[in-house]
């Protein structure tokens, strides 16, 4: 099968000749320490990191995507050596001739002040030449010349003078073979597939050690998209990660000025996305769980797929978005947008919040098709416009979809449903009619009880050593008069782990039949950790809900063991099942 991509060294001037830069990025930018270790080792002739280079396959054009600060160093090293490059002449034999047939005419000066001036003469000739000049002009060799013969014009005319004329030459020479990047080997991979694989090309490309995600690949294919006058909160955004990351990094962030992006509110679509991401992150904080950004400057990928997913594509699409939203965007469209895609975000979280509170492992595909189908419900797109209108007669639809929202997504949960192939699922939402939608109907009572029975019997047999968040997540259906007060509850042992323990029985203590809510107060604080079988009667219990009756609770003395407590973790299976049912 042919291949996608191939494997090149170009020389920097065929990479010059074929290549173009993203007309606008904002980017870090790297120091000058760094920029000088970099034009080192290329003139070391040491290896140094490949370029991913994107060639169009129906324009046939060549744009980088990764690489850009190693090809742009290279650039300024080519106009300005003397800033990128510390030259030592001292120990260069030409121009050590030529302070010594200098000096033996003119003994009256000293070696250190001669090779002051001709040092000064070159590096002045170097502000006015490039690397390409150097090479191909010639008259870097006349111009130092005329220098250095202005100063010992004695010397001009005569057998000396012509020996200096040879070492002027030797040195240039020398110069040119040292400083030339023009014919060194760069690595390149040009890609030539489909612009959709780029991000996950890129993304495997930069796994090891380096911070940069897949979404990073759009701040150079849509580098030309320019949105004008965002919202202020977005705006903000930006000017948050760009200052941070200065702050942090020391470095600079290329096409950027303190204060420019809230003064203009001009951003990339890459921008953008970015920002929307950290907005929905920030308003709707208990969807996302315990996923945390890395810093400010990480890519929140949610920004990205709710875009392309809302704008009605498969996330695999994403590489065509700035088709969708480009620099032509009416500003108020684009606005209007953001603020509708956050308010939904923030209803579906205060649909859920009792749920999602205390659970945090979500995948980011099924949180995207519940605030989607949530979008729908209430409001209409065109997708050639993007102009967004209320829906009228929604209430009906807002009404299954928070009643049976909470129990589906715990449904899929138990099920792994969104694991895997989780981008091809939300596409699935995408294209099944509104009436059919599955957060709409309820789950049916056979399959949601044979699902849980077979969950809760691989607890038995894969017994874990922690509490589990699917466990907890359940117990917040089953206590539902305390769920929107679970903050002031804490997980505990209907039968405590030292009891466990002290019998030797090896069934999983964290089985969910064996927990339950204890609220966080003074009187129920000491049964938390306390033997319950040598307790006082603790008449208070039967105010939890899921809390075993006495008829239900089994009697732990010298013939409690493994089958007594494998036939209360089953029994007590039962009951929270049928009260699970009962309450949706």
């Amino acid at each position: 099968m042919e291949s996608n991509y191939l494997v090149r060294s170009y020389t920097y001037d065929q990479l010059q000749g074929n290549v173009a830069l993203p007309s606008f990025q904002r980017s870090l930018v790297w120091n000058k320490d760094r920029k000088k270790n970099f034009i080192k080792t290329v003139l070391s002739k040491n290896p140094f990191g490949v370029l991913l280079i994107y060639q169009n396959p129906e324009t046939h054009k060549q744009q980088i995507i990764d690489g850009l600060q190693r090809f742009t160093t290279l650039k300024e090293f080519e106009k300005k050596p003397l800033e990128y490059l510390d030259i030592l002449f001292d120990d260069r034999k030409p121009f050590e001739a030529i302070i010594k047939l200098i000096l033996n005419e003119y003994n009256s000066s000293t070696y250190e002040h001669i090779s002051n001036q001709i040092q000064n003469s070159i590096k002045k000739l170097f502000k006015t030449y490039t690397i390409s000049e150097l090479n191909t002009d010639r008259r870097f060799i006349n111009e130092l010349r005329i220098s250095i013969f202005s100063t010992y014009s004695q010397l001009e005319d005569t057998a000396t003078g012509s020996l200096i004329r040879d070492e002027i030459y030797s040195l240039w020479m020398e110069l040119v073979e040292e400083l030339s990047i023009h014919k060194i080997n760069i690595p390149i991979i040009l890609y030539q597939g489909s612009a959709d694989e780029l991000p996950g090309i890129f993304e495997r490309l930069n796994t090891g050690g380096t911070s940069l995600t897949k979404y990073e690949v759009f701040a150079s294919t849509w580098s030309d998209v320019i949105l004008k006058h965002v919202d202020i909160s977005v705006a903000k955004i930006i000017e948050k990660r760009y200052s941070e990351v200065m702050e942090k990094t020391g470095m600079q962030i290329d096409n950027y000025n303190d204060g420019d992006i809230l003064a203009n509110r001009e951003i990339t679509l890459y921008e953008y996305c970015f920002a929307l991401g950290k907005l929905i992150k920030e308003k709707a904080p208990l969807l996302f769980g315990n996923k945390r950004s890395v810093s400010y400057d990480s890519v929140d990928s949610i920004g990205f797929s709710t875009l392309v997913t809302f704008l009605g594509s498969h996330l695999k699409k994403m590489s065509q978005l700035d088709k969708k939203i480009n620099s032509k965007i009416n500003p108020r469209i684009l606005n209007r947008l953001t603020e509708k895609i956050i308010s939904v975000y923030t209803n579906l979280e205060e649909i859920l919040k009792y749920h999602t509170s205390i659970y945090g492992k979500y995948i980011e595909s099924q949180v995207i098709s519940m605030a989607y189908t949530l979008f729908s419900i209430k409001y209409k797109i065109d997708i050639e416009t993007l102009e967004i209108t209320d829906k009228n007669n929604y209430l009906q639809d807002l009404k299954d979809f928070t009643e049976n929202v909470a129990y589906r997504m715990f449904y899929d949960i138990l099920r792994n449903f969104w694991s895997g192939s989780g981008d091809n699922k939300l596409f699935e939402i995408l294209e099944t009619p509104l009436d059919n939608n599955k957060y709409l109907i309820p789950v049916p009572e056979e399959s949601y009880r044979a699902l849980l029975i077979e969950w809760m019997n691989d607890m038995l047999d894969k017994p874990s050593k922690t509490i589990n968040q699917e466990s907890k997540l359940f117990l917040s259906f089953i206590n539902s008069p305390i769920v929107n007060k679970v903050n002031d509850y804490s997980i505990a042992n209907i039968i405590p782990k030292q009891i466990l323990k002290d019998k030797m029985i090896s069934l999983g203590v964290n089985h969910v039949a064996n927990l339950y809510w204890i609220p966080k107060d003074k009187v129920f604080s000491q049964f938390k950790n306390e033997l319950i079988y040598l307790k006082i009667r603790i008449n208070k219990l039967s105010e939890i809900p899921n809390f075993p009756l006495d008829s239900d609770f089994p009697k732990l003395d010298s013939s409690f063991y493994d089958i007594e407590y494998r036939t209360f973790l089953e029994n007590h299976s039962r009951i929270l099942i049928n009260t699970f049912l009962t309450q949706k």
